[in-house]
């Protein structure tokens, strides 16, 4: 763990990374291996670490980061490869200094979202799957690959899911939304007689999705309608990718 600026560290307790051609320094870098954990499946990989250990404690669902992550691939005595999801200025891997300096620039985006266990009983009400209002809105692929119904600027537009077969029972419902301003323009979901509200969240751009707890909701039917309403738009409600359906337990 690196951290550049920690207060009050005497200039003696600075860690420094020197080579020929420069030097970064740090106040404090901390070893915190034993609270990593660590699995792979053949090219997967997951890692997990708690978010106390990076002084990440005071987050909630939305919350926006700038952060980055890679890999480092070598012999084991020599980095010959770094590899990261966002920074792309990487062609140095034998100089330390360069290699340990931070580059927020180069930095992406996170946006915190909520997880999910997905099990057999969850279901996935996608974007193409959809029918929707024909006033400006649009099914749009993004850089990323997702898939969404975007520019949802008219009240008078909605988006549905019509006939879907779900099993009598008690659901949480997320939807994954993007929204590129502050407004927090009001919606409604209604599915049968049930009717969640819930306001667009501020995800950072309109192409970061994130997801959206907006209640519960009890099928008694086998099959059931799924309609989004806007109850106010103001410069863009919200792009929409899914709706996922989780079985309360």
């Amino acid at each position: 763990l690196y951290r550049a600026v920690v207060a009050g560290t005497p200039e003696a307790d600075r860690v420094p990374f020197i080579s020929p051609v420069g030097r970064v320094d740090f106040d404090r870098v901390d070893d915190v291996s034993n609270q990593l954990q660590l699995a792979q499946r053949g090219g997967n990989i997951e890692l997990s670490i708690p978010l106390a250990t990076l002084g990440l404690t005071e987050l909630s669902i939305g919350t926006i980061l700038q952060g980055d992550i890679g890999i480092l691939r070598g012999t084991g005595a020599m980095t010959m490869q770094r590899l990261y999801w966002n920074n792309l200025d990487t062609g140095i891997a034998s100089d330390v200094p360069s290699e340990a300096k931070l580059m927020p620039s180069h930095w992406g985006r996170w946006v915190l979202g909520r997880e999910r266990v997905r099990d057999e009983g969850s279901i996935t009400l996608t974007a193409d799957k959809a029918t929707f209002g024909k006033k400006g809105m649009i099914l749009k692929t993004y850089p990323g690959g997702e898939v969404a119904i975007a520019s949802w600027k008219d009240a008078a537009d909605q988006i549905q899911w019509k006939d879907v077969a779900v099993k009598p029972g008690t659901y949480e419902v997320d939807l994954v939304v993007a929204c590129g301003n502050r407004k927090q323009n009001a919606f409604l979901l209604e599915v049968g007689s049930q009717s969640l509200a819930g306001k667009a969240p501020f995800t950072g751009d309109w192409e970061a999705f994130a997801p959206l707890n907006v209640g519960r909701i009890t099928i008694t039917e086998g099959q059931s309608t799924f309609t989004l309403k806007a109850k106010s738009v103001a410069d863009g409600l919200m792009n929409v990718q899914q709706i996922v359906l989780t079985p309360v337990r």
